[in-house]
């Protein structure tokens, strides 16, 4: 019968082909031509009996936390149009929080899905890997970070979508989901940590909303205590070394991947700073990846111990339009994204699921993410 998503008009976040519209992935570099078929994953979200209406925007080829490409108009917080609505799924995230649509197509490979959730105010999941199927270059990848997911408006929303994908595409190595209709009866052990993993400065606002919530959870019979997160220097380094590969794979394999009209002298700046980067370091790269793996399995240490850890998603409220734009020089773009986004790389590596919820709001009225 009809679920509960039956005619519901929806979104197909741009990096995901939807028959008859073209995949631009947010790139003035890729072809125009409408796609021929659905995306595996875009069969499965019209099974739900979602409705895709149109592509949701994001910033070239999902490589930054901001949807602000240099060929076209920013995508702009609904909660206040002078900031950020953050990214990669910045398109999805500023529909879904406008009132657009109740729930949008978002993917996460270093904090995509989250990241704009947090933004905009707004529910953002990542399942645990292999949960939806992805795109199919990320099966090839050493480390495959890529999940697909929605943003909503509420957790029964995203609750509901994916026991509704579960009726469609079920991962056998993965417990099942099934419907989660109301809280769990057992109390959970809970790690908390505000410290910014890279020795930064995480916002006084963020901080206190992630310690309220903490007492919230304490007061529900929770038990809660301070965690250290196992992430350092070196490994937030070879992430973005990693990730610097995939804007190198863009840039000299592009016409492999996204087919022969691809044209790589149309491509952002950004992604070419982050190519150049990737090729001056490449020889780093075996290393990164054997620690990115041992890494892995730290992260996942951690859940002997807690059933769950509650952690800001970004250090600060927010940003501005401009503080992440296309026209900054690397290098502060580099640092910058750093600082900002450095709680959500980790559960990529681990293939650890994560949600961002907005259980928060700045003095200045803009949502803070849990």
């Amino acid at each position: 019968g009809a679920g509960p998503f039956a005619g519901v008009p929806s979104l197909i976040k741009d990096n995901t082909d939807l028959a008859g519209l073209p995949t631009r992935h947010g790139s003035r570099g890729s072809s125009a031509a409408p796609a021929v078929a659905d995306a595996e994953f875009t069969r499965i979200f019209r099974a739900t009996g979602l409705i895709p209406i149109g592509k949701s925007a994001l910033p070239e080829f999902g490589l930054t936390a901001t949807t602000e490409p240099s060929h076209r108009p920013a995508t702009r917080n609904p909660w206040n149009t002078n900031h950020s609505s953050g990214g990669s799924s910045g398109g999805s995230a500023a529909l879904v929080a406008a009132g657009v649509v109740p729930l949008a197509h978002a993917n996460d490979g270093g904090g995509s899905i989250r990241i704009p959730a947090a933004c905009c105010g707004v529910v953002g999941l990542k399942p645990s890997r292999g949960r939806l199927p992805t795109i199919p270059v990320a099966q090839k990848m050493p480390i495959n970070i890529i999940v697909e997911g929605v943003v909503s408006r509420t957790v029964r929303d995203s609750a509901a979508f994916y026991a509704e994908a579960e009726r469609h595409y079920v991962n056998p190595s993965l417990p099942p989901i099934g419907r989660v209709l109301a809280p769990g009866e057992e109390r959970q052990r809970i790690g908390v940590c505000v410290q910014h993993p890279l020795g930064g400065v995480c916002d006084p606002e963020v901080v206190a909303q992630v310690e309220q919530v903490a007492r919230r959870c304490e007061g529900l019979g929770h038990k809660v205590e301070q965690v250290p997160l196992p992430v350092t220097g070196q490994m937030a380094d070879d992430f973005f070394l990693y990730w610097a590969r995939m804007a190198a794979a863009t840039n000299y394999l592009g016409k492999l991947a996204f087919g022969s009209d691809f044209d790589r002298h149309l491509l952002e700046p950004l992604t070419y700073q982050l190519s150049r980067h990737y090729l001056r370091r490449f020889w780093r790269s075996p290393a990164a990846i054997r620690r990115l793996r041992r890494f892995s399995a730290d992260y996942q240490a951690l859940f002997t111990a807690h059933d769950l850890i509650l952690t800001p998603v970004l250090a600060t409220p927010p940003v501005e339009i401009g503080y992440l734009g296309p026209e900054l020089d690397f290098d502060t773009v580099s640092e910058r994204l750093r600082n900002y986004a450095a709680f959500t790389p980790p559960q990529n590596v681990a293939g650890t699921p994560a949600i961002s919820l907005p259980l928060g709001r700045s003095a200045a009225g803009l949502p803070i993410g849990v």
